[in-house]
């Protein structure tokens, strides 16, 4: 029969040994020095350290030795107590975590903080963690954590992983996967990943298992290709909008002219397409409000206009407006103020289509410069095709890879702010 012992529980019966021992020690000099002391043998002894033992186990009956044996024994035990109070006084304490190696060897634990401040998370037991995360869920799948596996807690975990040898990956690969079902907790969630830390893996993982709606952005392309096919099988209609093939969806087709709302949401469009005001002069700043309002005029006026077809109540439609020349421009936006269904279209024309020739000049080109980027045959594409209909994400069955190169969305970032403004509207 054996028995066995964890590392913590042999460090403890060391230390109380260790301890036992010192204090043993202690006493001893102080009770040989006070016998010594109250019997008047201390010179007889250049090193009087464990007297006390000497006179106790052979001790004849003398009363002075008896008393002062009792005398020291009592004083003795005053350092072994006060080192018993310090160690319950400090262990009261917050003490900072020590980060020396175990007495018997082995792995230094990380410690938990020491207060609250900045959190005292642990790593969650693997039962814990199979319990938390036990599988997609049967209606839309779930997010993937990781494997139900604890490398660092193998052998391999002292060789440096390579991707490409097997034998460095543990159970890595093999293991049960832990998946989020989504179905408590806030379910959003934001994975931070450096360079070279399998950010598309991770990403190809759990698309595999999320059977709902997505979109996916794929700046360089690789990912579409990866799932295009997996996506397929579990019934998803799957789009590349790519501004190199030509496809896209209509942005505005969310927005419902009926809902109280209506206004509310053309203004966010335009800020999209726009983009923040930018600190500028006050002269500027009138120009660039006044031709905010010029886009926010058209596309009131596109959209509540009932008897213009589907295929012009996209965004493509409002940059050709606000191309035209001067004088067009001018006679639209009084049209506009004297016929268009739409209120919000027609008090928004009215101040633009008055100002002096020289202003309204100043105003036409400061909303041509708020939307160069959709004088772009490709970003207009985009953001006016007919593909799908954003609404289709409701149905649980759509995938979107959102292909657009770095290099756009560096330079114009009213398309992706356009296009992601989009998709969520549609769905939240």
């Amino acid at each position: 029969m054996s028995i066995a012992i964890s590392e913590q529980t042999g460090q403890l019966i060391v230390k109380i040994g260790f301890g036992v021992i010192l204090a043993l020690i202690a006493w001893t000099v102080v009770a040989s020095f006070v016998f010594l002391f109250g019997t008047g043998l201390l010179h007889e002894f250049p090193q009087p350290f464990w007297q006390w033992w000497l006179y106790a186990l052979n001790f004849d009956g003398n009363p002075r030795v008896a008393l002062w044996l009792k005398i020291g024994a009592g004083v003795g035990a005053v350092p072994p107590v006060l080192m018993i109070a310090a160690l319950i006084y400090r262990g009261r304490q917050v003490v900072g975590p020590k980060l020396r190696r175990p007495l018997f060897g082995g792995i230094v634990k990380s410690p938990l903080a020491v207060t609250d401040n900045h959190g005292r998370a642990a790593w969650m037991a693997m039962a814990a963690a199979r319990e938390r995360f036990p599988g997609p869920n049967p209606a839309f799948g779930g997010i993937v954590v990781g494997e139900a596996y604890r490398v660092d807690q193998e052998k391999v975990a002292v060789r440096r992983f390579d991707p490409d040898d097997a034998k460095s990956w543990g159970q890595g690969g093999q293991a049960p996967l832990l998946i989020d079902p989504c179905r408590e907790g806030p379910t959003h969630s934001l994975m931070i990943i450096g360079s070279g830390g399998y950010k598309t893996t991770t990403a190809v993982s759990t698309l595999l298992h999320w059977t709902g709606s997505a979109v996916i952005l794929d700046p360089a392309g690789e990912i579409a290709p990866m799932l295009r096919d997996a996506r397929k099988a579990m019934g998803h209609m799957v789009h590349d909008l790519d501004p190199r093939a030509g496809t896209g969806f209509n942005v505005l087709d969310w927005i419902d002219t009926t809902s109280p709302l209506a206004a509310t949401n053309i203004d966010s469009v335009v800020a999209w397409v726009c983009g923040d005001t930018k600190p500028a002069a006050r002269k500027d700043d009138f120009f660039d409000s006044m031709a905010r309002n010029m886009v926010r005029c058209f596309l009131a006026h596109i959209l509540f206009d009932e008897t213009a077809p589907a295929k012009l109540k996209t965004l493509r439609a409002v940059r050709r407006a606000i191309a035209m020349p001067v004088n067009e421009v001018r006679a639209v936006l009084r049209g506009i103020f004297e016929a268009s269904p739409s209120a919000y279209a027609r008090q928004l024309a009215g101040p633009v289509c008055g100002l002096v020739d020289e202003t309204f000049s100043g105003v036409i080109g400061s909303a041509a410069e708020l939307t160069t980027w959709l004088a772009n045959p490709a970003f207009a594409n985009l953001v006016s095709g007919n593909s799908f209909r954003t609404s289709a994400l409701l149905d649980g069955k759509v995938t979107i890879f959102l292909k657009m190169p770095l290099k756009a969305l560096e330079t114009e970032p009213g398309i992706s702010r356009t296009i992601i403004g989009a998709l969520l509207n549609a769905v939240y």
